[in-house]
């Protein structure tokens, strides 16, 4: 599973030190902080990004039923992350390699990660790697969904979510998950 994770986890990463770039990074938990916080805000008192969408939860929004193993990995550091696979085989991508076709199964995947201290500037810098950018009204201020990547980018106030969906073969499918899943997230911070 870590290999099939590091390439999404690393590209969200280095998506996210984009973000922070030339910006001042969020105080420290021991710093005191002049900006007010909203009451509603949740996500700072989480321990985990796990935490924002919980295990039930994620069973529920993608129809995994209790018999299938699913597999959680939370990611620390600067951009705190959390990743689900489940299944195998359930998910069918075609590569383009040496001019032919090639058909991979995978089993499905999603992945949340989240940026504290981004602006509207850090958003644009984050995700202007979407070569297929197709920008979304509703969730947060700004969502930008990236179909080759399959990974919808949104701003709620001063953090950015990245969400990764492949949890389908269709690429419609994993946007309208990916929103889904949104509005979920910005329910619960």
């Amino acid at each position: 599973m870590r290999n099939a994770l590091f390439l999404p986890v690393l590209l969200s990463c280095s998506l996210l030190a984009a973000c922070q770039n030339g910006q001042p990074s969020a105080p420290a938990a021991n710093e005191e902080s002049t900006a007010p916080q909203a009451t509603t805000d949740r996500l700072g008192a989480l321990s985990s990004a796990c935490q924002i969408v919980p295990e039930q939860d994620i069973r529920l929004m993608f129809n995994i039923d209790a018999d299938t193993a699913l597999q959680i990995e939370e990611g620390g550091g600067a951009f705190p992350s959390c990743s689900y696979q489940w299944g195998k085989d359930l998910v069918t991508r075609i590569l383009h390699v040496g001019g032919q076709e090639i058909e991979v199964h995978e089993p499905a995947k999603l992945m949340i990660v989240v940026a504290h201290g981004v602006s509207a500037d850090g958003f644009e810098q984050s995700t202007s790697v979407y070569k297929d950018a197709e920008d979304l009204p509703g969730p947060g201020e700004r969502a930008r969904w990236g179909a080759a990547m399959s990974q919808l980018s949104f701003l709620s106030g001063d953090k950015l979510f990245h969400l990764n969906v492949k949890t389908s073969s269709s690429p419609e499918q994993n946007r309208v998950m990916s929103v889904h899943l949104a509005h979920e997230v910005l329910r619960r911070i």
